[in-house]
């Protein structure tokens, strides 16, 4: 059993969600790793011990709401990055739909602060206790992907949600709206 598995176990979690890259062999070989820290996956709370890399693609083709937005928006980013300048609001909008995003789905990691699924949405309160009672363990999993990255370059982090950043057209995009 892996340090993750144990740490859910010993508080008593029995169905959870094993997350981070979803296609390890493919994030290690990118150049350019995205890792989206979202609230929680929720909403398959039957489903027992998920592999997040077993479920991602489904979710995507099945339309699941943060998916079809995530993964456009790494690929925006990846195309951006490689041609060293912001999409237009034309290329944003011309992005491959999501049956065509599964290569851009396997190179991203993903990262749950809430580790197991509930029938709704968490509140605020509820995510803030679990980045507490997970607090070790999401740094280890930071840590561990953190590791694949060439230790020649400084990893570069980008907020997309400040004010002045200049990858916020990306969200002013339907595409990506809430």
């Amino acid at each position: 059993m892996s340090p993750y598995e144990s740490h859910l176990q010993s508080r008593g979690l029995t169905q959870y969600t094993i997350d981070g890259a979803i296609d390890p062999a493919t994030w290690r070989s990118q150049s350019l790793r995205i890792l989206f820290y979202l609230k929680e996956n929720y909403g398959y709370q039957d489903e027992g011990i998920m592999r997040i890399g077993d479920y991602a693609s489904k979710w995507l083709k099945d339309g699941n709401k943060t998916y079809v937005k995530i993964v456009p928006l790494a690929e925006a980013v990846f195309q951006a990055v490689r041609r060293g300048s912001l999409l237009s609001r034309e290329e944003i909008a011309a992005l491959p739909g999501t049956a065509d995003l599964q290569a851009t789905l396997r190179k991203i990691a993903v990262v749950n602060i809430k580790k197991h699924s509930g029938e709704s949405k968490s509140n605020d309160t509820e995510i803030r206790e679990e980045s507490y009672v997970n607090a070790a363990l999401l740094r280890d999993q930071m840590a561990e992907l953190a590791s694949t990255v060439d230790q020649r370059c400084e990893p570069q982090f980008f907020d997309f949600t400040g004010e002045l950043s200049p990858i916020n057209v990306l969200f002013d995009n339907e595409r990506f709206a809430s």
